[in-house]
């Protein structure tokens, strides 16, 4: 996706052009810039309850932006399985606004228990379609991958720590 410094979550644009993966997904930040800075999770997340994430979002563009949650919930690696409410619902951000918008997904009730930790990422785009974690629209990617590169917009990422359970 393309960067646009009128379009960020948090206060810093993640523009590195290589994601700097590393085991523990701290690989952008120890590189000098802590710039997943738009993120309050939950205090306490707890299977079966509706969990809400706070972002930080400016938009400036003088268009509508969105914003869409993912959670691997299953902690195997990947944003794209059929676990139940991997995906949050879009979140519409007005034009020229900024300031915290809830995104909010339900926490499942599988698998049990829910690991410790699991990774969470958010994506603001100018893409009104719900997306694939990092590919852009799924519906074009088919079609057209090289779709993703003509996007606006900033992806975040962080682990959450499950800190409660129901029982």
């Amino acid at each position: 996706h393309k960067i646009d410094q009128n379009l960020r979550i948090g206060n810093l644009v993640d523009a590195e052009n290589d994601g700097l993966p590393q085991a523990n997904a701290f690989g952008d930040d120890v590189n000098g810039i802590d710039d997943e800075d738009g993120i309050i999770p939950p205090a306490v997340i707890i299977r079966d309850v509706p969990a809400v994430f706070q972002v930080f979002v400016t938009n400036e563009t003088g268009a509508p932006a969105y914003l869409q949650g993912f959670v691997d919930w299953d902690n195997d690696g990947s944003f794209e399985d059929n676990v139940a409410f991997t995906k949050a619902p879009l979140v519409t951000i007005p034009a020229d606004s900024s300031g915290y918008f809830e995104v909010t997904f339900m926490v499942p009730t599988v698998p049990i228990p829910l690991p410790d930790r699991v990774a969470a990422r958010f994506r603001l785009s100018d893409e009104n379609q719900l997306v694939r974690f990092s590919y852009g629209p799924s519906v074009a990617l088919a079609a057209t991958p090289s779709v993703s590169n003509d996007i606006l917009g900033e992806v975040q990422d962080l682990y959450v720590n499950i800190a409660a359970y129901d029982w």
